[in-house]
């Protein structure tokens, strides 16, 4: 009879169980024997580089430089990526705000974005700086032209001063001439009258020999009446020229200032004044001698520097060309990137949450949740305020007259997102209104001054009173002293961008202390754990 299938089944069991329990012994005793053998110290050789922990931590530390390295050497591409990554992330409720509230897929959103964000952002930002260039080289002109005038108004100035200064010289030249003429005469008629009284002393008449008298010369005077008469006539001539010369420079220097004052404004004529004044006194003189002799000084280096520069200018052509190139390239690239990581979003969430430890995923979601919601509403509300400020500063700066506003008002603007920052447009604006010849009531010196200062309080009220509460909010936590000094360390280190990012980060860093640092570090100095910092050996 065969065996009973049941019996069968159970030994097969059986004997696989008594396998698998020979083949964990067998692990556990090498692992045994093997913790044993390391504990000897005898096969620590067999080790891996990468197994020390020390060495894995300088690894870690030699691999995150390299990239940060690598990176930075390809920033033609990683820079579009990460502000692709970055617009992707600022703009998910945007996509899910359309996507349920119309019947578009999450790519038709995410072009719907795109061409939404080229009418209403690239368009009117074309247009904004196509009326900035504009201005912007009106401003320049006028103020060459501007700066012209004051030039030659000085110049004609100083000419007339010369010339014043020639007739004056000259004046005083005849004085002293009339005067030693005057003292001239009264020797030669003190030196006739002493003859004179001589001859009448001797009662023959004179002593001397006829023949003798006869044999000597009589000498020559040097200048006859004649002469003298006619000296003085030229003399008078040449001072009516000069002083016909003086009224022809000064009815000039008079005419070149009017015009100043009727093209330019009192801004320039307070400054050609200023010039004036300082010429008369020598200042500027000096100050042309000090240039003058630092021209001599490097005139050699200067002109090597003109021919190197002049050498160089198809050179820096193409540089300016192939910059211009690379700045449209990123930008086609980040707006590639940008479509790929929006549709994709919800996969780069996925892959990031399964990079979580499990052990550890409570507290990491906790913590990514408010630094969310920081950077969600710093980054997001700060910049729709920065764009609703650059409209207001630039219709504002427009409405009260200061040149070039299509330029001052954005630049304004994007200082605004540090707090305070903004208050550098006041006395920017306050120079370009002084230095723009209008009339009437913006021509004053009162609305020079307390026109830009108003609006710039008035812009500022909106900021902190209507757009923050109702777009951002008081979402960072961070009191007005942490921000400037964030904002002043994120600028010092890394620049504009370090502006950008130093708030959000800073808030970051907060929650951290808050949340990790700071609970921990009370537990320890309580007794209630051994090590100081949160992540030490458990």
């Amino acid at each position: 009879m065969g065996e009973n299938p049941k019996k069968k089944t159970a030994r097969k069991a059986a004997k696989k169980a008594g396998k698998k329990t020979a083949k964990k012994a067998t692990r556990s005793s090498k692992s045994t024997s093997s913790s044993a053998k390391g504990e000897g110290g005898d096969r620590w050789l067999d080790r891996h580089l990468w197994d020390v922990q020390p060495v894995r931590d300088v690894l870690v530390v030699v691999g995150i430089i390299a990239l940060f390295w690598l990176g930075q050497k390809i920033s033609i591409v990683t820079v579009p990526l990460l502000l692709a990554m970055l617009f992707a992330y600022l703009l998910e409720p945007v996509v899910r705000l359309l996507m349920g509230r119309t019947r578009l897929e999450r790519r038709g959103s995410v072009i719907a974005i795109l061409a939404a964000m080229v009418v209403f952002i690239v368009v009117p930002a074309a247009i904004g700086v196509t009326f900035g260039v504009v201005q912007g080289v009106g401003l320049i002109g006028r103020m060459a032209n501007n700066a012209t005038l004051v030039y030659e108004s000085v110049d004609a100035s100083r000419a007339a001063a010369d010339a014043r200064a020639n007739l004056a010289s000259m004046t005083t030249q005849d004085m002293l001439d009339e005067q030693a003429s005057d003292e001239a005469s009264e020797g030669e008629l003190g030196d006739d009258l002493g003859s004179s009284s001589g001859d009448s002393a001797q009662p023959g008449g004179s002593d001397t020999d006829p023949e003798v008298e006869s044999d000597e010369e009589p000498t020559e005077s040097i200048a006859t009446p004649g002469d003298a008469q006619t000296l003085e006539v030229i003399d008078q001539a040449i001072y009516d020229q000069n002083k016909h010369d003086l009224e022809q420079l000064q009815e000039e220097a008079r005419v070149r200032r009017a015009r100043v004052e009727s093209d330019s404004g009192n801004a320039w004529i307070w400054l050609h004044d200023q010039l004036v004044q300082a010429e008369a006194s020598g200042t500027l003189d000096a100050m042309f001698r000090v240039v003058r002799n630092w021209l001599d000084a490097n005139a050699d280096q200067l002109a090597s520097s003109a021919a190197t520069t002049g050498a160089n200018v198809l050179q820096t052509t193409f540089s300016f060309l192939g910059r211009a190139f690379a700045i449209f390239f990123m930008v086609f690239l980040t707006a590639f990137f940008f479509f790929f990581m929006a549709t994709g979003w919800p996969k780069v969430q996925l892959f990031v949450a399964k990079l979580i430890p499990d052990k550890n995923r409570e507290l990491v979601t906790d913590l990514g949740g408010k630094f969310d919601q920081v950077i969600n509403a710093f980054i997001r509300g700060r910049l729709t305020i920065a764009f609703i400020q650059s409209i207001v500063f630039t219709l504002g700066y427009f409405i009260i007259g200061v040149p070039a506003a299509f330029i001052l008002g954005p630049i304004v603007a994007i200082l605004s997102i540090v707090p305070y920052l903004a208050s550098v447009g006041i006395p920017v604006s306050i120079v370009l209104l002084w230095f723009e010849n209008h009339t009437g009531i913006r021509g004053s010196m009162f609305y020079v001054l307390a026109a830009p200062t108003i609006f710039y309080f008035i812009a500022q009220a909106l900021d902190d009173y209507v757009w923050t509460p109702m777009i951002q909010g008081k979402s960072t936590g961070m009191s007005t002293p942490a921000i400037l000094f964030a904002s002043i360390a994120g600028g010092v280190l890394f620049g504009f961008f370090g502006l950008l990012v130093a708030i959000p980060l800073a808030a970051c860093i907060k929650i951290l202390l808050d949340e990790i640092f700071w609970p921990h570090f009370k537990a320890w100095t309580e007794g209630k754990t051994k090590d100081l910092l949160p992540f030490g050996r458990e």
